[in-house]
């Protein structure tokens, strides 16, 4: 898979944010993790089929995360509304 466009290193804040996800029955919602900063990287790598991966992780990798888009563009659109990241600090490897 090849390196398309990275943020290296970014301080990011996680967490606070409500459960959105479902619970099933009788299930109580579990209380917000504690904000915190953590510093991320970023990466868009070709899946070798089309599409494009959209990654993160923190240095100890205790977060990380994988998406996939049908383009550069939807992803640097998604890591735009998750972790704010403009375009302008996407480094172009291609």
């Amino acid at each position: 898979m090849h390196l398309v466009s990275e943020v290296k290193c970014r301080n990011t804040r996680i967490g606070g944010e409500r459960h959105r996800g479902w619970m099933g029955g009788d299930c109580m919602t579990p209380m917000p993790p504690s904000p915190r900063d953590v510093e991320l990287a970023f990466e868009i790598r070709d899946d070798a089929c089309g599409g494009f991966l959209l990654s993160w992780h923190s240095r100890d990798n205790s977060v990380h995360g994988v998406t996939s888009h049908q383009s550069v563009e939807d992803a640097q659109q998604a890591a735009q509304s998750w972790f704010a990241i403009q375009r302008h600090e996407w480094q172009d490897n291609r």
